[in-house]
């Protein structure tokens, strides 16, 4: 090729690639394509899996990046973002697809920050959670006006019929229809709350997870544990509408019912089935959950003891062991963002624009608190814009406003501290419980006996236990830009007639110099990070 063709053809190229950059609504075979078109380009840094279908048997795809897709590395913390959870909450969905083309195109243009990135961190990236409620909202079906309440109707909103409002008390379940004001389509071209939200069987998702929060404040009462709770037996039964105690603190209005939305389901969703399966096989350690309909950052805990709708009548503060960390997180979200740290969005007021779920309004059966008490996942709810189903003119703007967020809040999984926990044969060892003195939630080792504990600039008196094994404590200092890491071995030790005695032992990717009990830097913060935002 001529030398004078050499600039013209990387011009050329660059332009290849920003054209699939395209700023419109993508139905389901539209978002397909554009996912595929991605992992085409960036063939050997992607991979594209499906975690299940939808009730209607839409594929519930994700796009994963990592330098050796489709392998977890051990020290390689798993991230995710998952859009569309709510059907006509689409902005996170377009956000998503812009992500992942982003990713791909920085990565061919040699971004030292997106490279990095890719090296450290395996992230999974799902635009769409409910595609079948997506579909009914892109087609702008409109809602219904719901009658005065009369006792007889009982046919769904999606169906036609009167709003219905299921609630738990005693055996019998009760109905109350509930007037509602009329419902404007929905569609790139129109605001509106219900039309979609809901997946085809008519079941809010985010109200469908086993509720371990109830068991949580029960066993907190008698010093249970508030990690790794494990599944009710009845827990595929459970998932079902709202309990008493929620209908009696409440006063009713529009509103709050429209943005509780409860549903009369008996049964686990097959999108719901098909996440609490996902992020039982992969060990995420931080997530993102995307929607629409506020701008703020919400975190755990999102339901409150004293349970209400949303309204003026806000429930109280209800804070995790790893409170600080989170408003931390999600601090970092915001500020990164054009505007959400402003705090005064879609009329109403967040400062730092961040807030504890249950302070807004409680929610119960949630993903984003199922994540924090059955899983090692730290997870946060980004409500990132007033109108539900934004016009496809808005898009850019939202994401230029979005996309630095999306990049840095990724890059949080690296604050904190990682490691091995090996026997003395240098053989992982999973399920191994990861305590931090001074916060009561554990996380545990994966599969080949990795661990990844998020925590905040500080240090930290740091115990590792394993059944079989003594528990071993170590000091870890965690430094204001990175990880450190630290990692432990088992040894045996029949002469002590007490199971076998836990060492420490510190390993990196990179072989280290110390061997006891030092605390050597994980990895260098990406290139162009964010720098930390907010206090803690």
């Amino acid at each position: 090729m001529a030398g004078w063709l050499r600039p013209l053809a990387g011009t050329l190229l660059l332009l290849e690639v920003a054209a699939a950059v395209s700023f419109l609504h993508h139905r389901y075979e539209e978002m397909v394509r554009a996912l595929f078109r991605v992992q085409s380009e960036c063939p050997y840094v992607t991979r594209i899996y499906s975690i299940g279908r939808s009730v209607e048997g839409r594929h519930l795809y994700v796009l994963e990046f990592s330098d050796y897709p489709g392998i977890h590395e051990p020290l390689e913390p798993e991230f995710k973002y998952v859009g569309n959870m709510h059907g006509n909450e689409v902005l996170g969905r377009e956000l998503l697809l812009q992500l992942s083309e982003f990713l791909c195109e920085e990565y061919r243009r040699g971004s030292e920050r997106v490279i990095q990135l890719l090296h450290d961190t395996r992230i999974h990236i799902m635009p769409s959670m409910n595609p079948d409620g997506y579909e009914v909202a892109a087609n702008q079906v409109p809602g219904k006006r719901a009658l005065p309440p009369d006792g007889r109707g009982r046919k769904t909103l999606q169906n036609g019929g009167l709003l219905q409002v299921c609630f738990a008390v005693a055996v019998m379940p009760h109905f109350i229809l509930i007037p509602t004001m009329p419902f404007a389509p929905q569609g790139p071209d129109a605001i509106g709350y219900l039309t979609g939200r809901n997946n085809a069987n008519g079941v809010d998702l985010n109200r469908n997870f086993p509720d371990l929060n109830t068991f949580m404040y029960y066993s907190g009462e008698i010093n249970g544990p508030n990690h790794h709770i494990p599944l009710p037996d009845n827990w595929k039964s459970q998932v079902q509408a709202w309990d008493a105690a929620s209908a009696a603190t409440s006063s009713y209005s529009t509103d709050m019912l429209i943005a509780a939305l409860p549903f009369c389901s008996s049964q686990v969703e097959p999108e719901t089935l098909a996440v609490i399966q996902w992020i039982g096989s992969y060990n995420f350690v931080l997530s993102a959950n995307l929607h629409g309909g506020a701008v703020v950052a919400n975190y755990p805990y999102d339901k409150s003891q004293d349970q209400r709708f949303r309204s003026h009548r806000r429930t109280a503060n209800t804070p995790t062991p790893d409170d600080k960390l989170f408003q931390k997180l999600a601090k970092t979200y915001s500020y990164a963002h054009g505007w959400m740290h402003r705090g005064w969005n879609c009329g109403d007021y967040f400062v730092d624009g961040i807030t504890n779920g249950a302070s807004w309004y409680s929610l119960s059966k949630g993903m984003q608190d199922f994540n924090y008490l059955y899983t090692n996942c730290f997870e946060i709810t980004l409500e990132l814009s007033c109108n539900k189903f934004p016009p496809k003119e808005d898009l850019e703007r939202q994401w230029m406003a979005n996309r630095e967020a999306l990049v840095a809040f990724i890059e949080e999984i690296h604050q904190g501290i990682k490691g091995m926990v090996t026997d003395e044969n240098n053989n992982g060892i999973s399920g191994a419980v990861i305590s931090v003195q001074g916060i009561s939630h554990d996380v545990t080792s994966g599969e080949m006996g990795d661990y990844f504990r998020l925590l905040l600039p500080g240090t930290y008196t740091v115990t590792a236990s394993a059944e079989g094994y003594q528990p071993q404590t170590v000091t870890a200092t965690v430094g204001p830009a990175a990880a450190s890491l630290v990692s432990q071995t088992q040894e045996s030790s029949s002469s002590q007639g007490e199971g076998n005695a836990m060492c420490p032992r510190f390993l990196a990717k990179q072989p280290q110099l110390h061997q006891s009990v030092v605390l050597a830097p994980m990895s260098s913060n990406p290139a162009g990070a964010a720098a930390p935002t907010g206090s803690s």
